[in-house]
């Protein structure tokens, strides 16, 4: 659990912003991720108000790995 502590605290650290996100279309996910990367936020929340959420985590998690991404409301 202190690692997991540690992790976190670290990786707030490194991310003096956090852009939380609503997917409203599955076609954005990418594109959007990209462009937040591009732009030097690499660590993101996507929210699970919207049908695409999980989707979008998954997607992420499989096609942009280098990225930082969590789940949130």
């Amino acid at each position: 659990m202190v690692d997991k502590v540690a992790l976190i605290d670290q990786l707030c650290d490194a991310a003096r912003i956090l852009p939380v996100i609503t997917i409203e279309r599955e076609q954005d996910i990418l594109p959007l991720a990209d462009a937040l990367a591009a732009g030097g936020l690499r660590t993101l929340e996507v929210t699970l108000r919207s049908e695409h959420g999980l989707a979008a985590i998954r997607l992420l998690r499989e096609q942009r790995p280098e990225l930082c991404v969590g789940a949130g409301t």
